[in-house]
């Protein structure tokens, strides 16, 4: 219940690919692969949706430029997945957790708190070998990052959103107050 706010703040868009995403204004999801998770198991569904939200709470989609993106979206990816682990709620238990469980022991071994920011950095310094980084995205991905990465005009002309007629200056005012420069600096520093 303490995330009602955030959980009521979004608008939500369909679209005819991918899976869901965020970026932390409106939820675009595939109808399709919502119904497919849900008749598999209900639970899923409901995790996925909480997924994003923690991406929100966490502001993982303001990053800088210079990030490795596949790694701060699996990085990301844990800490959400780990978080929500945590709470214990039986309404977003799925059969993905038991994947989960063997990464994140190992994680919590060598990381004290499994922040995005702490594990990128684990990730950037130990040279982890790719099908290990791929069998761990597979593991944890929940939603499609790539409205992270993209502007205004790229969202309004890949997914029909926003106001790609907007001018500079508004979004130069929108990235001021982003924390871009706070996750880019924080993710690209020793923090264990």
């Amino acid at each position: 219940r303490f995330l009602d706010m955030a959980l009521s703040q979004f608008v939500l868009h369909s679209i005819d690919f991918s899976t869901m995403m965020t970026d932390g204004q409106l939820i675009l999801y595939n109808p399709q692969h919502v119904l497919t998770e849900f008749k598999e198991q209900k639970e899923t569904t409901v995790r996925d949706y909480l997924h994003m939200v923690m991406h929100c709470v966490y502001r993982h989609m303001f990053v800088g430029a210079s990030i490795d993106r596949s790694l701060w979206d699996l990085a990301c990816d844990i800490a959400v997945e780990n978080a929500i682990t945590e709470l214990g709620l039986k309404s977003v238990q799925s059969k993905r957790e038991s994947y989960q469980t063997s990464h994140i022991q190992k994680l919590k071994a060598k990381i004290k708190d499994l922040t995005a920011e702490k594990i990128y950095n684990h990730f950037k310094t130990n040279n982890y070998p790719p099908l290990v980084l791929s069998t761990m995205a597979n593991d944890f991905c929940a939603d499609d990052h790539t409205i992270w990465y993209m502007s205004v005009d790229e969202k309004a002309n890949v997914y029909g959103i926003g106001d790609s007629s907007q001018s500079n200056e508004d979004k130069d005012r929108e990235g001021e107050d982003n924390g871009a420069n706070i996750f880019i600096s924080r993710a690209e520093l020793d923090v264990e």
